[in-house]
């Protein structure tokens, strides 16, 4: 079966990662032990994730991978790479002042409640915004657990879900949220905890806080 990581990698063998390229299914299909069938929904569900650029030509098609397929086929050799050279998966993050948003939406109890069931926790009504490198955060993120914390509607509004990766901070449990709808550039992450990090580690924006996944054993 051709799955994305393959059809990714091949593509970006092809010469697709630096320069548009001009191939057909057909090759593409008997280079890769598929059939041109599959090669073509295969393709057309690459571009539908944003993951390729194409086009139709004479010869097949146009592709080349996109920002959003660049960086997916980094996270995947940053993930390899952490698993071959055991390196540590501990992450930098730089405090930075977010919008304030974070206490109302911690606050809600349906929040609170899949907090509390999903991770053990009650988080302080509040969000430690931090800025991180995409890369390092796709590198410690790869191969950890996905928590997912389901959204929910109030008469007023919905609410969306978000994913939740459990970790420490100085041997404080944490997590780090991604939510599904979010304000924040790829370079920002919120983490949340039942501590107050800013006052229990005096922190201000600027200062660097090394987060590290949770280990149970």
């Amino acid at each position: 079966m051709l799955d994305v990581d393959r059809l990714l990698l091949y593509l970006a063998r092809k010469g697709a990662l630096s320069k548009e390229i001009e191939i057909s299914t057909i090759k593409m299909a008997e280079e890769t032990g598929s059939t041109q069938q599959t090669m073509s929904r295969k393709m057309i569900e690459l571009s539908e994730k944003g993951l390729i650029e194409r086009s139709a030509s004479t010869k097949g098609v146009r592709v080349r991978l996109s920002s959003e397929g660049a960086a997916y086929l980094k996270s995947l050799y940053a993930g390899l790479e952490g698993i071959f050279t055991e390196k540590s998966k501990t992450i930098i993050g730089k405090v930075k002042s977010g919008l304030g948003e974070g206490a109302y939406y911690m606050s809600q109890d349906c929040y609170v409640r899949e907090f509390e069931s999903k991770l053990g926790m009650k988080p302080f009504p509040g969000t430690l915004n931090l800025n991180v490198s995409p890369a390092d955060f796709m590198a410690f993120s790869s191969g950890e657990e996905r928590v997912y914390i389901s959204g929910f509607e109030t008469k007023s509004r919905s609410f969306g879900g978000l994913i939740a990766y459990k970790s420490k901070v100085n041997g404080i449990y944490s997590a780090i949220i991604v939510p599904d709808r979010t304000s924040h550039k790829k370079d920002t992450i919120e983490l949340i905890s039942q501590t107050y990090f800013r006052r229990k580690f005096k922190l201000k924006d600027g200062d660097e806080v090394g987060i590290e996944p949770w280990d149970t054993k």
